[in-house]
Formats: C-alpha cells, sequence, structure tokens
C-alpha cells in the first residue's frame, strides 16, 4: 500500500514539473514572438522612411522640371536646404515669378520634413514625413543630386544609424 501511495504522490510531483516545464517553454515562445513582432515593426519603420524619401526626391525634382530657369540660375539653392521665407504669390492675382515659386516650391516641400510653417505649435496633429531628416541639393550645370538624411534605430543593435536616401536628376 505504501509503495502504492509513493507511486501516486511521484505521478503528481511528475505532473506538476511537466506543467512547469510547459509553462517555462510557453513562455520563452511568447518572448520570440514579442522580439520578432519588434523586429518587424522596425523593420517597416525603416521602409516606410526610404520611400517616404523617395517620393520626397521625386516631388522635388519635378517641382524643379516645372521651374526649370529658376532650377538651371540657382533658385532651388545649393548645399544643405532651408526654409526660405514664403514669397506669398501663389494666391495673388499676377502669380510668382520664376525665382518667387522656387521659394514656394522650397518652403512647402521642406514643410513634409520640418514644421516650416508652425502648424505643430498649435495644437495640430502635424507630423512629418521623415522624422529630423534634412536635405541638401547639389547642381553641376543641369546635374542635380539631392540627398534626404535621417536617423533610424538598427533593429538588432538598437543604435542610432545614418540613413540616406541620393536621387540624381537632370533638368
Amino acid at each position: 500500500m505504501t509503495s502504492n501511495k509513493l507511486t501516486s504522490e511521484m505521478a503528481q510531483g511528475f505532473t506538476l514539473i511537466e506543467i512547469l516545464v510547459a509553462v517555462l517553454v510557453l513562455s520563452i515562445g511568447l518572448l520570440g514572438m514579442a522580439s520578432l513582432q519588434l523586429l518587424g515593426s522596425q523593420s517597416s519603420q525603416g521602409a516606410a522612411s526610404r520611400t517616404q524619401a523617395a517620393l520626397l526626391a521625386y516631388d522635388l525634382a519635378e517641382r524643379m522640371r516645372n521651374n526649370r530657369d529658376a532650377a538651371l540660375n540657382g533658385s532651388y539653392g545649393n548645399g544643405q536646404l532651408a526654409a526660405p521665407n514664403d514669397p506669398a504669390c501663389i494666391f495673388q492675382g499676377g502669380g510668382c515669378n520664376p525665382d518667387q515659386l522656387a521659394a514656394h516650391d522650397i518652403r512647402e516641400w521642406l514643410d513634409h520634413i520640418v514644421d516650416v510653417n508652425n502648424v505643430g505649435l498649435d495644437g495640430n496633429n502635424w507630423q512629418p514625413s521623415i522624422a529630423g531628416a534634412t536635405a541638401s541639393l547639389a547642381q553641376n550645370n543641369n546635374q542635380f543630386t539631392l540627398t534626404i538624411s535621417w536617423q533610424e534605430t538598427d533593429s538588432g543593435s538598437q543604435q542610432l544609424l545614418q540613413r540616406s536616401y541620393e536621387m540624381g536628376f537632370e533638368i
């Protein structure tokens, strides 16, 4: 009778140990799934930033192609792009001259990256297309190179990495 009781207690003990091992395995699996989810989310954010950079680069290139003379004369800038004063000519009856249109284009384009018009200061939900990005433009005759740079977190090492998108185009 004693040996049956001992065997029964051992079977219950083994069952408890099996349950604890199963819980441990399940928790390790859930931690692994959570880390994969985080990694996928960070990769998606990096891909979204690269996509936005490409779209912004094509947008500026098309704006410059539509205002070819001002682009070739350097009105869109050279080097680090900064927001010029708003020429306030778009909604006037006379329209803009090419240099004013270039200033308007750069100001409007940069508003996708930085909050040029301070929309975010009055409580609106302004969000940059690429947070913390900067842009530079280089010109060599009718050849232009637009570089958009930003930082993102590396999904593996959690370090900040400098990323950039560079597009060359001709006008």
